[in-house]
């Protein structure tokens, strides 16, 4: 009725070296165990082949099974299209894992769960991953799809890491050159593409000939290579992840209407379904889901009309789905629930399935909401730096969240960085905001005496203007002042006083000074 299976990258095999890991970096005696890191450890190189692990767990009616898809890095990008790709194309299809995903029957199961990581390319919550598995959910035609994974550095919890260790071991030791087909500069300096891609093409078959078949969680290990996608499906996926990515409805709008019309066609279909399918409570209580570490998309979201997801096209089923046949409803999500009786510890999961019937949700609050929200009381208690009562504080949180010590510590510690930065910060603000201040002040007393002064030399200019226009007139005015006074003197009397006084007068009226 339903599938679950884990997926995980595997750290990268880098080609032409027998560096696996930074704690193994040369030979390693045969009687000697493989050492590697805690976390997965690739070395920043070009020529690097990157498994993808797909691991099925044991149910009441299959055993433990297991797939690896080995990729080249230059040939194969890391990406949640890449995924999708390797799921539909060779996991569904694979001979010996491709059966899980089929009823006895040959239908397709209803129900598919998986359990990813938190990297980019897997996120439940990056907006193209959640678009891939959108698209999954409608090719598929699954009724319910369910991708979880784990907080950040908690990855290694995934049983699928048992069996990335199983690999890292088969091909320990291993030397497989990245020039098994020759140079990959044949023409001088330049990589050649043709043959770089005939060389990890070569690489990747050889690595499979060393390491498929090797014993791996109580089975062997088998692989399979995927594929080398086209430039044109790269540069679709490129346009589809622009669209989905895009902030605002209008640019999300503005890049459809520019699409071509078979992307914009599928973008169009996936983000209705989406939309009508993606579940954001889950349980009677209507419980938000985390949407950093959850997924989940149901037809029971929708079955309206003009949905083209194939199960909503049927309508409704008699019964209602669950989690298989028996179990509870798939309104539910069965995450681990507190054992009222041990505190500090989960139901055991036969305990909780007996507790939980399909009018009750049990769960737990995400043990980083409980910590911020306590450590957000002891903060307006004024308790922060209260030392004395913060022991019996954390182990209280131990026993709320299911974690240890050093984990509630750890977010703890990061609470504390964050108050001390954004306390900083803000006197910091304040102490830029004060300086900005003054120096706008300053800035504007400056542009005020600058427009002060160009506005004195504009009215000085204009004055030396008006000046200069008005020099001919008072010259002329001048002159006729002088034969005015030039004709007096001249005038009947003739005396010369007369003429003397009248020369005087004509000189005062010349120079414009006042007439005795």
């Amino acid at each position: 009725y339903h599938v679950t299976f884990n997926r995980d990258d595997q750290a990268g095999y880098r080609l032409g070296t027998m560096d696996t890991n930074s704690k193994g970096p040369s030979l390693q005696m045969i009687d000697e165990r493989t050492v590697t890191t805690f976390t997965d450890y690739v070395t920043k190189y070009s020529s690097i082949l990157q498994p993808s692990n797909y691991l099925f767990l044991e149910t009441d009616t299959t055993s433990v099974d297991h797939v690896s898809v080995v990729k080249a890095s230059a040939l194969h990008p890391k990406s949640a299209g890449q995924h999708f790709r390797d799921l539909r194309g060779v996991v569904e299809t694979d001979w010996r894992v491709g059966p899980r995903f089929l009823n006895p029957d040959e239908s397709r199961k209803e129900v598919v769960c998986l359990r990813v990581d938190g990297g980019g390319d897997e996120r439940p919550s990056n907006a193209l991953v959640g678009y891939f598995h959108t698209l999954h959910h409608i090719q598929f035609g699954s009724r319910v799809m369910l991708v979880t994974a784990r907080y950040a550095g908690g990855s290694f919890l995934n049983e699928v890491e048992l069996l990335n260790g199983h690999q890292g071991a088969a091909n320990n030791n291993n030397f497989i050159p990245s020039t098994l087909c020759g140079t990959n500069t044949p023409n001088g300096t330049e990589v050649d593409p043709a043959r770089l891609r005939e060389n990890l093409t070569a690489s990747i078959l050889e690595y499979i000939r060393i390491v498929d078949g090797a014993p791996a969680y109580n089975s062997t290990l088998h692989l399979v290579t995927p594929p080398i996608p086209a430039e044109g499906v790269k540069a679709r996926e490129a346009i589809i992840g622009e669209i989905v990515r895009a902030k605002t409805d209008v640019k999300k709008k503005s890049l459809l209407a520019k699409a071509p019309a078979d992307i914009r066609a599928e973008v169009e279909m996936v983000l209705k379904v989406s939309n009508s399918h993606k579940a954001l409570t889950y349980g009677p209580n209507n419980d938000l889901i985390d949407s950093r570490y959850t997924l989940l998309l149901r037809c029971d979201e929708c079955y309206k009309e003009g949905c083209p997801h194939p199960l909503c096209m049927k309508g409704p089923p008699s019964d209602p789905p669950r989690w298989w046949s028996g179990g509870p409803l798939c309104t539910a999500i069965p995450f681990p629930a507190a054992d009222p009786a041990r505190p500090g510890h989960f139901l055991d999961p036969k305990a909780m399935l007996e507790a939980q019937a399909d009018q009750l949700q049990l769960h737990v609050i995400p043990p980083m909401l409980i910590v911020d929200a306590a450590w957000a009381a002891r903060v307006t208690a004024g308790k922060e730096n209260d030392d004395d009562s913060y022991v019996a504080f954390a182990t209280d949180l131990t026993k709320r969240t299911f974690l240890n010590m050093n984990d509630v510590t750890l977010r703890i510690d990061h609470l504390k960085t964050v108050r001390r930065n954004r306390l900083a910060g803000k006197d910091k603000g304040t102490a830029t905001r004060n300086t900005n201040t003054a120096a706008k002040a300053a800035a504007d007393a400056k542009r005020e005496r600058e427009i002060l002064s160009r506005m004195a030399a504009v009215n000085g200019a204009r004055d030396e203007v008006v000046a200069a226009e008005l020099a001919p007139s008072r010259a002329a005015a001048a002159a006729r002042a002088a034969a005015r006074a030039r004709s007096t003197a001249n005038g009947p009397s003739g005396s010369g006083g007369a003429a003397a006084g009248g020369t005087g007068s004509a000189a005062a009226i010349a120079t414009g000074a006042p007439t005795p």
